[in-house]
Parts: C-alpha cells; structure tokens; sequence
C-alpha cells in the first residue's frame, strides 16, 4: 500500500497511475466486502476519482449556454469528471451550476412524467438562495451504485468541490421518490459539503471534523426541504446513540478512510450510518442553542467550534 499522505484524510500518496489503480482495486475489493457496494459513498469514490486525476485530463472549453453533448474531460477536467466514464452529457449552465445529465437518466425520468432539468434547475434554485457560495459543476448519472433505500448516492470531490449524483431507476424504493425526495436531499447535502470545502474550513481529515461536516449537511437538507427524515439521521435507538457517543469522544482526533468507514458505513461493533445520526444531532444542537444560525451560515464554521458549542448530549 502506498505511503499516508497526513494531509489527505488518510488517503495513499499517489505515485504513478497504474500504483494508483492497484491500490484502488484492492481497498475498493475489501470494502466491498465489508459493507457492500450499494453503501460505499465518500472513500470509496473519492479513491476511483483519484485514480482518474492520477492519469491527467485535458483541459475545458468553452461553450455557449443552450445544453449540448459534450465529453466529460470537455465539461469538467478534473477529479469529479475523470470518475464518470459513461461518455457524452446534456450541459446545462443553472445559476452558479454547470450541471452535466447524463441521457440515460434524463430519459429513465422522462419515462416516469418527470422533467429532470427542469426539477433539478427548482432544487438548485432553492439552495442557491438559501446558500451563496462559488460556481462549481455537478454530474448527474446513471448507475446501480446508490443506496437502495432512497434510489441515490451523491459524492463532493473534497479538493474540488465538484459534485457527483447518481440515481438508480430499479432502486428498492420507486423512481418517482427518488426524484422527488431524495435528488434535492442529496442536492442539498452535497452542495453544503462543496461550499464548506471551497470556502469554509473543508470537510476535514479527523472524526470529529466528519461528524460535523456530514451532520451539518444533513441540517441544511432539512432547512432547504423541512418534513423529510432521511434514514441515516435516525439509524440509531437513544441506548445506542449514548454508548456509541461515549466511544467516540476519545476518538474525535483520529483520521482517515478506516475511520470514516467504520463510523459512517459501520464496522467493528459501530452500526451503519451511526456517524451520520450523530453529527446530524451534534449540528442540530448547536443551532438550536444559538439562536439566528443555521446550517447555511454555519458553513464556514470550524468543526471544534461546532463540536465545542453543542449542547449534544445524548
């Protein structure tokens, strides 16, 4: 395995591409195994991206504003893009958005009376005007890798704060949920992650700073689209969540993938989507103790501020 690069959240320093596509290969056969596919999120796609920066891209052109196929390396050169291999996108410009579709999900929400630009320009609206923050691109694919409870999976490349959404038509829940409920949700979700790292103090390398960025995310979901409980902000019983707190207190400094898959994904006596429950009440504490904040002006917040404030106490 390649050395730990301290300052990548426990990622492998990359040498040459093909290093870099073994090293993937194994750790994405191991985590697999451990949690399964349709749950890996964060570490396991950030390590395919990188394996695609590993090997270069050639750089952006320009295009005009009416949406037209373009290459994926044409529409965004770096880590995001180099993930998605599928081909050819529809490129739309949204506000502060470039956003690419990928047509086979276009049609899939054609087939069901849903036009996905059109609701994916209403979702980016909303949060754009509760959360100002850089341009940056988003791809929208298609693909069998979500979780299967909401049908979607979102990704924010943590060094370019590009965006990567992926929905699943055949999911266990019914495309028309997925469009509705959980694009904005994992819209929101990802755009909060993208601002925090391209303005803020990043999603982090440490724990406590995982919690804190996954938990704030997950407010802003709820304070861009209130009345949706997403699975993951209660996965854990009250007996739970006060022992599981209890460990992870001495563990708030620690870093890297094992960590965050062990506390986000589950593993090693923690449940799945533990980590997520738990930031998302250490978040929601915070806000509720200091009165006028809220997930979008606390974006740019340090996550010890965070940690330090919450009256989270479970």
């Amino acid at each position: 395995m390649p050395e730990p690069d301290p300052g990548n959240a426990g990622l492998a320093r990359w040498g040459s591409a093909e290093e870099a596509r073994g090293w993937i290969a194994r750790l994405g056969t191991r985590l697999t195994e451990r949690v399964g596919l349709s749950e890996l999120k964060t570490y396991v796609l950030l390590a395919v991206a990188l394996s695609g920066c590993a090997s270069g891209a050639p750089t952006a052109t320009a295009h005009g504003t009416t949406p037209q196929p373009l290459v994926c390396a044409q529409l965004s050169p770096t880590l995001t893009c180099s993930y998605v291999g599928i081909g050819r996108f529809t490129v739309a410009d949204i506000g502060r958005f470039k956003v690419g579709f990928d047509p086979r999900v276009t049609r899939s929400a054609d087939a069901t009376g849903v036009s996905l630009i059109g609701d994916v320009t209403k979702a980016l609206t909303r949060i754009a005007a509760l959360l100002p923050g850089p341009s940056t691109v988003i791809i929208i694919e298609q693909t069998a890798n979500v979780t299967p409870e909401t049908g979607e999976l979102g990704y924010t490349d943590p060094t370019t704060g590009q965006v990567l959404i992926q929905l699943d038509p055949s999911s266990q829940t019914t495309f028309s949920e997925t469009l509705a409920v959980w694009l904005p949700e994992a819209l929101a979700h990802e755009i909060h992650h993208s601002v925090r790292t391209l303005t803020g103090p990043g999603f982090g390398t440490t724990l406590g700073a995982f919690l804190v960025s996954e938990g704030m995310a997950s407010a802003f979901f709820h304070q861009a689209f209130p009345g949706t409980d997403a699975p993951w902000d209660k996965a854990l019983t009250p007996v739970q969540e006060h022992t599981l707190w209890k460990q992870a207190q001495p563990l708030l400094t620690q870093g890297g993938l094992p960590v965050y898959s062990q506390w986000f994904y589950g593993g090693n006596g923690v449940p799945k989507w533990a980590g997520f429950t738990i930031g998302y009440h250490i978040a929601e504490e915070y806000i509720q103790h200091h009165p006028g904040t809220s997930a979008a002006s606390l974006v740019d917040a340090p996550a010890a501020t965070i940690l330090a404030g919450s009256a989270y106490a479970p």
